[in-house]
């Protein structure tokens, strides 16, 4: 990362003035933890121009997993500046990769009900964001991945399955995929979904002859409008671990539920300091 990149996002932000973004970059001096956060936040960034290669894509597939939540587009102002004027978190990149190698089995050859997620949206006849949340939100009983051919292009599913699951399809993403999401793992999921403190924290929908629970777009938003995990509240706020446990410590903002027993650490939004409100 070069100088005038970082100057351009601190300007953009509010950290320096007017006057001190035209000075050459060594002339400007920023507080070390605040320039650290914007500079580790730049080189998380990755260009949407570049998903479809990072991601092993189309272009139209990069742009439905957008659309429909899955990778969501950095939305802060500072990143609205140069080549990273639209990016998204690697993060988020990284969560999605890992979720193909986690649950799609792989094989050597494609089965010969087994086609693309290109060729299934053709074939089925339906959106490639309703294909999408069927593989990620888990409702696909049959996914699978090629050896030899990283990332989405080399996943595979049944056009018959999607056919016949897309009609009851709701808005939303199942239990596993919130999860993700929200950065939590399997225990603090439970919780989340169980009764703490005389409510339940996320509210879920149960679908006829499915196992796993449903979160839909408004029990989604509700909760982030409440509730925050570590994991995102860092993203939000573009700092590393220590530097947001040291924030939170000043505020003496402490955990909604006993990380222990709760199984991760939440906090409530009412909790934090304005500087921390996003």
């Amino acid at each position: 990362m070069n100088d005038v990149t970082l100057k351009n996002v601190l300007h953009a932000k509010g950290v320096i003035s007017d006057s001190e973004a035209a000075l050459p970059g060594s002339h400007v001096l920023v507080d070390y933890e605040t320039g650290k956060g914007v500079a580790d936040e730049i080189n998380r960034a990755v260009a949407v121009t570049v998903l479809p290669q990072v991601l092993n894509t189309s272009r139209p597939i990069v742009a439905a997993l957008m659309d429909e939540g899955l990778l969501p587009q950095l939305h802060d102002g500072g990143l609205k500046v140069g080549k990273i004027s639209c990016a998204v978190d690697r993060e988020h990149v990284d969560a999605l990769l890992h979720r193909i190698q986690k649950y799609a089995s792989p094989v050597a050859e494609a089965p010969r009900t087994m086609v693309s997620l290109a060729k299934s949206a053709e074939i089925s006849r339906k959106k490639m964001q309703l294909v999408l949340a069927l593989v990620f939100g888990g409702r696909l009983k049959r996914v699978m991945r090629l050896e030899n051919e990283p990332g989405l292009d080399g996943l595979l599913v049944d056009p018959l399955e999607v056919k016949s699951l897309t009609p009851r399809c709701r808005p939303g993403m199942s239990a596993s995929c919130a999860f993700m999401m929200l950065g939590v793992g399997a225990t603090a999921g439970k919780r989340l979904l169980s009764e703490q403190g005389g409510r339940v924290l996320l509210k879920a929908v149960k679908l006829p002859g499915e196992e796993e629970a449903w979160i839909t777009p408004a029990a989604m938003a509700c909760f982030r409008s409440r509730y925050v995990t570590l994991r995102s509240l860092q993203i939000e706020l573009k700092c590393s671990t220590s530097q947001l446990k040291r924030r939170l410590a000043v505020h003496e903002v402490k955990p909604a539920f006993d990380p222990r027993s709760f199984g991760g650490t939440l906090y409530r939004r009412a909790d934090l300091p304005k500087s921390m409100e996003i």
